[in-house]
């Protein structure tokens, strides 16, 4: 288990085991108990699980994918990580202000799972976030809002900018 993830862990989590050789199959698993200690090679802690092997199909020693039914927050925002911006005093996030105009955000990342990043501060739910934004932008900018009705665009949310998203935990 990542460190990053280690505190949420508790015994009797329901875990869900696939192995490479069997495509399409998924054994349940529960979580029995940790070493409580986070390895200093790997950055990671041991668990244990339990699984009803009854039809052997599991071996010791083999290797698992395992998918822990993780806690989540209701109130966590998520981004397209294709909206941070990276600048030299830190991570911000652009948004469109109702009159159009570019507003940039200090934004702290909580979990960062690839094609989009938990937003732990720095803004809200109802805000309009810039996905793709050029290297150029800066607060006050007038941008121009892509039509819902284009060709190619999206049905609830404009072609340049993403709603945050509300984690479904």
């Amino acid at each position: 288990m990542p460190q990053s993830d280690a505190a949420s862990i508790k015994p009797g989590m329901h875990a869900t085991l696939t192995v490479p050789e069997r495509p399409g199959v998924k054994f349940d698993a529960k979580l029995v108990d940790t070493d409580q200690s986070i390895s200093p090679a790997s950055g990671t802690m041991l668990v244990q699980l339990a699984v009803d092997n009854k039809q052997g199909l599991l071996f010791p020693g083999e290797y698992t994918e395992v998918h822990l039914a993780m806690p989540g927050d209701a109130h966590a925002l998520f981004v397209p990580a294709s909206a941070l911006i990276f600048r030299a005093h830190g991570m911000q996030v652009a948004v469109a202000d109702v009159h159009q105009h570019v507003q940039l955000r200090d934004v702290t990342i909580g979990t960062d799972l690839g094609t989009r990043v938990e937003i732990t501060s720095g803004l809200h739910a109802s805000e309009r976030v810039i996905d793709n934004p050029p290297d150029s932008l800066a607060s006050g900018d007038l941008v121009r809002l892509a039509s819902a009705n284009a060709p190619g665009a999206q049905s609830t949310q404009t072609a340049a900018m993403h709603d945050p998203e509300r984690a479904h935990g």
